[in-house]
């Protein structure tokens, strides 16, 4: 089944034409899906396996090249006993690197608590960091479709002082309002 979505992702950029966008005064609403690493702590590698993470954004296009965004991340971890995640929420600056290409690259790092939730250690909130990169491609005015490589982060999060990090390779889809167009 996941093989016959990309597929037909995939089928649907290559055959619609590009629509590079201004964001400038526009407002975004998306989500992501994707695969979940656990990188941080040896504890975490070894008490938690790869699973699958969502999110959902609201964005804000502040200029040509500056967004603003605001983000919820859930990143799901496998485990022979228990569930194990990192929650995020983010306020975050995304920058556009190149806004001639059809391909939008950029560049975003966000802050906010992060709440971690171990095997061991119950749900403690800390502060949390995010950064990536992505590439958004504009399929008509109104909806973009991309991907994402996320790296979340929260510094000696549990009990015994482990540190929780993630990377999140992603699917991401975007519904736009307003602006210029």
């Amino acid at each position: 089944m996941n093989r016959v979505i990309i597929s037909m992702l995939a089928a649907a950029l290559i055959s619609t034409p590009a629509y590079a966008d201004d964001l400038t005064g526009r407002l975004g609403v998306g989500g992501n899906v994707g695969a979940s690493i656990p990188t941080g702590s040896k504890w975490l590698r070894d008490n938690a396996g790869a699973g699958i993470g969502t999110g959902a954004w609201l964005r804000y296009g502040l200029d040509d090249r500056w967004s603003a965004a605001l983000a919820y991340d859930n990143l799901g971890f496998q485990n022979a006993t228990a569930g194990s995640y990192i929650e995020m929420i983010t306020l975050s600056g995304a920058y556009l690197i190149d806004d001639e290409s059809v391909w939008n690259p950029t560049i975003h790092a966000g802050v906010g608590p992060a709440m971690v939730r171990s095997v061991e250690y119950g749900k403690p909130t800390q502060l949390g960091l995010t950064t990536g990169f992505g590439l958004e491609r504009f399929v008509c005015p109104g909806f973009s479709v991309g991907t994402s490589m996320d790296w979340f982060y929260s510094p000696k999060n549990m009990a015994p002082n482990h540190d929780a990090s993630a990377l999140r390779l992603g699917l991401n889809v975007g519904f736009w309002f307003g602006g210029a167009q």
